[in-house]
């Protein structure tokens, strides 16, 4: 691929840069299916025993997630890392949607009580 870019207003002659398209050694659909190292293989499955279990709290969760994102970023596009991603992002919304609502319920309840 070619860019084109003159020096200045004046100038009429254009310079010529190449610039590499790929910029990745491997295609990305082979990085994303990739087997991940085996340390993760095994936080992943401690992770969604624990995103899977209903006798643990959102806190514990969204900790979980923290720690597995802390100790396996690195092998990211791997699916299974974007697959926690995504949990965590849906436990991050949820979260901020309960406080959201504990704050109105609260908002509420002192305009009722200050009445």
């Amino acid at each position: 691929m070619d860019l084109v870019m003159a020096t200045s207003a004046k100038s009429t002659s254009p310079h010529r840069i190449k610039v590499k398209k790929e910029i990745c050694s491997e295609p990305d659909n082979i990085k994303l299916h990739r087997k991940p190292p085996p340390e993760t293989a095994k936080d992943f499955a401690v992770a969604a025993q624990v995103l899977s279990s209903d006798d643990i709290g959102d806190a514990a969760k969204l900790n979980a997630l923290q720690q597995f994102i802390k100790r396996n970023g690195h092998v990211h596009p791997a699916v299974q890392v974007g697959q926690i991603l995504e949990r965590y992002r849906l436990l991050l919304t949820k979260a901020i949607h309960a406080e959201r609502g504990a704050l109105n319920r609260a908002q509420l309840q002192a305009a009722y009580v200050g009445q």
